[in-house]
Protein backbone atom coordinates (compact mmCIF):
# COMPACT_ATOMS: atom_id res chain seq x y z
CA UNK A 1 0.00 0.00 0.00
CA UNK A 2 1.22 3.39 -1.03
CA UNK A 3 1.53 5.71 1.66
CA UNK A 4 0.81 9.07 0.62
CA UNK A 5 2.62 12.24 1.94
CA UNK A 6 0.96 14.77 4.72
CA UNK A 7 3.05 17.43 4.00
CA UNK A 8 4.60 18.27 -0.14
CA UNK A 9 6.40 20.99 -1.38
CA UNK A 10 5.44 21.05 -5.27
CA UNK A 11 8.02 22.88 -7.25
CA UNK A 12 8.10 25.72 -4.82
CA UNK A 13 10.29 29.13 -6.02
CA UNK A 14 11.15 32.11 -3.78
CA UNK A 15 12.96 35.21 -4.24
CA UNK A 16 13.83 38.50 -2.72
CA UNK A 17 15.24 41.70 -3.93
CA UNK A 18 18.25 42.85 -1.89
CA UNK A 19 19.96 45.07 -4.19
CA UNK A 20 19.71 42.43 -6.53
CA UNK A 21 17.66 39.45 -7.28
CA UNK A 22 18.09 36.55 -4.87
CA UNK A 23 16.86 33.21 -5.41
CA UNK A 24 16.35 31.67 -2.25
CA UNK A 25 14.38 28.64 -3.27
CA UNK A 26 14.36 26.73 -6.33
CA UNK A 27 12.52 24.48 -7.99
CA UNK A 28 11.92 22.22 -4.44
CA UNK A 29 10.45 19.39 -4.28
CA UNK A 30 10.10 17.57 -0.46
CA UNK A 31 7.42 14.78 0.53
CA UNK A 32 6.81 14.85 4.87
CA UNK A 33 5.10 11.84 5.94
CA UNK A 34 2.97 11.60 9.06
CA UNK A 35 5.40 10.94 12.32
CA UNK A 36 8.86 11.80 9.99
CA UNK A 37 11.28 14.06 11.85
CA UNK A 38 13.31 16.06 9.39
CA UNK A 39 16.30 17.92 10.15
CA UNK A 40 16.99 20.60 7.54
CA UNK A 41 20.75 21.28 7.52
CA UNK A 42 22.95 23.13 5.17
CA UNK A 43 25.02 26.69 5.54
CA UNK A 44 23.72 30.09 6.63
CA UNK A 45 21.40 31.39 3.04
CA UNK A 46 21.09 28.03 2.05
CA UNK A 47 16.81 28.45 2.13
CA UNK A 48 16.54 26.35 5.27
CA UNK A 49 14.30 29.16 7.29
CA UNK A 50 12.62 30.45 4.18
CA UNK A 51 11.37 26.89 3.25
CA UNK A 52 10.54 26.54 6.70
CA UNK A 53 7.89 29.71 6.54
CA UNK A 54 6.85 28.40 3.02
CA UNK A 55 5.75 25.11 4.48
CA UNK A 56 4.12 26.71 7.80
CA UNK A 57 2.19 29.21 5.30
CA UNK A 58 4.04 32.18 7.11
CA UNK A 59 5.12 33.59 3.35
CA UNK A 60 4.31 32.51 0.06
CA UNK A 61 6.58 31.01 -2.91
CA UNK A 62 6.28 33.37 -6.13
CA UNK A 63 5.22 30.04 -7.87
CA UNK A 64 4.51 26.14 -6.77
CA UNK A 65 2.68 25.34 -3.90
CA UNK A 66 2.73 23.36 -0.50
CA UNK A 67 -0.24 20.68 0.10
CA UNK A 68 -1.22 20.01 3.81
CA UNK A 69 -3.14 16.85 4.04
CA UNK A 70 -4.55 17.27 0.50
CA UNK A 71 -5.52 21.45 1.22
CA UNK A 72 -3.70 23.40 -1.42
CA UNK A 73 -2.19 26.86 -0.11
CA UNK A 74 -2.80 28.59 -2.90
CA UNK A 75 -6.55 28.39 -2.48
CA UNK A 76 -6.46 29.74 0.52
CA UNK A 77 -6.84 33.49 1.51
CA UNK A 78 -4.61 34.76 4.71
CA UNK A 79 -7.42 33.90 7.10
CA UNK A 80 -7.63 30.50 5.32
CA UNK A 81 -4.00 30.27 5.92
CA UNK A 82 -4.50 31.12 9.53
CA UNK A 83 -7.02 28.76 10.55
CA UNK A 84 -5.00 25.99 8.94
CA UNK A 85 -1.89 26.86 10.99
CA UNK A 86 -3.84 27.09 14.32
CA UNK A 87 -5.57 23.77 14.01
CA UNK A 88 -2.25 21.82 12.32
CA UNK A 89 0.71 23.42 13.28
CA UNK A 90 3.13 25.25 16.17
CA UNK A 91 5.92 26.84 15.54
CA UNK A 92 8.90 27.54 17.35
CA UNK A 93 11.21 30.53 17.12
CA UNK A 94 15.08 30.71 18.04
CA UNK A 95 14.21 34.14 20.05
CA UNK A 96 11.42 31.96 22.18
CA UNK A 97 8.98 35.35 21.30
CA UNK A 98 7.31 35.08 24.46
CA UNK A 99 5.07 38.17 26.06
CA UNK A 100 7.14 39.37 28.55
CA UNK A 101 4.30 40.63 30.72
CA UNK A 102 2.68 37.65 30.72
CA UNK A 103 3.24 34.10 33.23
CA UNK A 104 4.46 30.98 31.53
CA UNK A 105 1.07 29.80 32.11
CA UNK A 106 -0.98 32.59 30.23
CA UNK A 107 1.73 32.59 27.74
CA UNK A 108 0.50 29.08 26.55
CA UNK A 109 -2.98 29.39 27.83
CA UNK A 110 -3.40 32.66 24.64
CA UNK A 111 -3.67 30.61 21.95
CA UNK A 112 -6.65 28.78 23.51
CA UNK A 113 -8.36 32.25 24.10
CA UNK A 114 -7.47 33.02 20.65
CA UNK A 115 -9.33 29.77 19.66
CA UNK A 116 -12.17 30.52 21.33
CA UNK A 117 -11.49 28.42 24.83
CA UNK A 118 -12.65 30.30 28.23
CA UNK A 119 -9.70 31.29 30.31
CA UNK A 120 -10.26 29.19 33.07
CA UNK A 121 -10.58 26.38 30.85
CA UNK A 122 -7.17 27.88 28.66
CA UNK A 123 -5.02 28.09 32.04
CA UNK A 124 -6.14 24.03 33.48
CA UNK A 125 -4.83 23.06 29.86
CA UNK A 126 -1.69 25.00 29.85
CA UNK A 127 -0.79 23.60 33.01
CA UNK A 128 -1.39 20.29 31.89
CA UNK A 129 1.24 21.11 28.21
CA UNK A 130 3.84 23.13 31.22
CA UNK A 131 3.87 19.90 33.16
CA UNK A 132 4.35 17.83 30.17
CA UNK A 133 7.94 19.79 29.49
CA UNK A 134 8.54 19.85 32.79
CA UNK A 135 7.72 23.29 33.72
CA UNK A 136 4.70 22.66 36.17
CA UNK A 137 6.53 24.35 39.13
CA UNK A 138 7.22 27.55 36.87
CA UNK A 139 4.56 28.47 35.52
CA UNK A 140 4.01 30.93 37.58
CA UNK A 141 6.88 32.76 36.61
CA UNK A 142 7.03 35.67 34.25
CA UNK A 143 9.86 35.66 31.15
CA UNK A 144 12.50 37.01 32.91
CA UNK A 145 12.22 35.08 35.65
CA UNK A 146 13.63 31.76 33.62
CA UNK A 147 16.61 30.97 31.63
CA UNK A 148 16.76 30.79 28.24
CA UNK A 149 16.09 26.68 28.10
CA UNK A 150 12.63 27.05 30.35
CA UNK A 151 11.92 29.93 28.25
CA UNK A 152 12.61 27.58 25.23
CA UNK A 153 10.45 24.85 26.94
CA UNK A 154 7.39 26.91 27.21
CA UNK A 155 7.42 28.48 23.82
CA UNK A 156 7.40 24.45 23.14
CA UNK A 157 3.97 24.37 24.98
CA UNK A 158 2.65 27.05 23.61
CA UNK A 159 3.45 25.38 19.88
CA UNK A 160 1.66 22.41 21.33
CA UNK A 161 -1.42 24.34 22.52
CA UNK A 162 -4.19 23.78 19.78
CA UNK A 163 -2.79 19.82 19.52
CA UNK A 164 -1.25 20.31 16.04
CA UNK A 165 0.18 17.74 14.15
CA UNK A 166 3.37 19.23 13.06
CA UNK A 167 5.75 20.89 15.56
CA UNK A 168 7.91 23.36 13.16
CA UNK A 169 10.94 24.71 14.67
CA UNK A 170 13.64 27.20 13.28
CA UNK A 171 16.96 26.87 15.11
CA UNK A 172 14.95 26.19 18.62
CA UNK A 173 18.56 25.46 20.45
CA UNK A 174 20.65 28.46 18.62
CA UNK A 175 20.62 30.57 21.93
CA UNK A 176 21.78 27.81 24.27
CA UNK A 177 24.00 26.32 25.60
CA UNK A 178 25.48 22.46 25.61
CA UNK A 179 23.34 21.50 28.18
CA UNK A 180 20.07 23.12 27.64
CA UNK A 181 20.35 22.62 23.66
CA UNK A 182 20.83 18.70 24.42
CA UNK A 183 17.17 18.77 26.82
CA UNK A 184 15.38 20.90 24.21
CA UNK A 185 16.21 18.56 21.36
CA UNK A 186 15.29 15.30 23.85
CA UNK A 187 12.02 16.98 24.31
CA UNK A 188 11.67 17.23 20.21
CA UNK A 189 12.44 13.59 20.44
CA UNK A 190 10.11 12.57 23.11
CA UNK A 191 7.03 14.52 21.63
CA UNK A 192 7.60 12.85 18.06
CA UNK A 193 8.37 9.57 19.58
CA UNK A 194 5.63 9.11 22.41
CA UNK A 195 2.97 11.78 20.96
CA UNK A 196 3.69 11.01 17.12
CA UNK A 197 4.17 14.46 16.44
CA UNK A 198 5.76 14.83 13.18
CA UNK A 199 8.59 17.56 13.45
CA UNK A 200 10.72 19.57 10.87
CA UNK A 201 13.54 21.71 12.53
CA UNK A 202 15.78 23.68 11.02
CA UNK A 203 19.18 23.65 12.70
CA UNK A 204 23.45 23.92 12.39
CA UNK A 205 23.44 21.86 15.29
CA UNK A 206 23.83 18.03 14.53
CA UNK A 207 22.63 17.38 18.17
CA UNK A 208 18.99 16.83 16.30
CA UNK A 209 20.45 14.29 13.55
CA UNK A 210 20.86 11.63 16.63
CA UNK A 211 17.28 11.47 16.93
CA UNK A 212 15.54 12.19 13.14
CA UNK A 213 14.54 9.57 10.43
CA UNK A 214 15.40 12.01 7.86
CA UNK A 215 18.11 14.84 7.88
CA UNK A 216 18.28 17.12 4.43
CA UNK A 217 20.86 19.05 3.70
CA UNK A 218 20.10 22.47 1.33
CA UNK A 219 22.50 24.73 -0.89
CA UNK A 220 21.70 27.50 -3.05
CA UNK A 221 17.85 26.73 -1.73
CA UNK A 222 17.90 23.46 -3.15
CA UNK A 223 17.56 19.91 -1.38
CA UNK A 224 21.09 19.00 -1.98
CA UNK A 225 21.92 16.09 -0.04
CA UNK A 226 19.79 13.56 2.10
CA UNK A 227 20.10 11.00 4.77
CA UNK A 228 17.96 8.47 5.96
CA UNK A 229 17.96 6.11 9.11
CA UNK A 230 18.58 2.59 8.33
CA UNK A 231 19.12 0.13 11.31
CA UNK A 232 19.29 2.67 13.30
CA UNK A 233 21.94 4.57 11.37
CA UNK A 234 21.60 7.93 9.14
CA UNK A 235 23.03 6.69 5.49
CA UNK A 236 22.51 8.98 2.55
CA UNK A 237 20.25 8.63 -0.31
CA UNK A 238 20.31 9.25 -4.13
CA UNK A 239 21.51 13.05 -4.18
CA UNK A 240 18.89 15.61 -5.09
CA UNK A 241 20.28 17.87 -7.39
Amino acid sequence: MTISPSLRAVNLTKTYHVNELVWAIRNLYLDIFAGDFVVLAGPSGSGKSTLLHLLAGLDRPIYGDVVLEGQRYSRLDEDGLARLRRSKMGFVYQFFNLISYLSAEDNVALPLQFAGRPLPAARRRAAELLSLVGMDQRRRHLPSQLSGGEQQRVAIARAMANEPDFLLADEPTGNLDSHRAHDIVELFARLNRDMGKTVVVVSHSDLFHRYANRVLGMLDGRLDTEQRRVGGELRPVEHRR
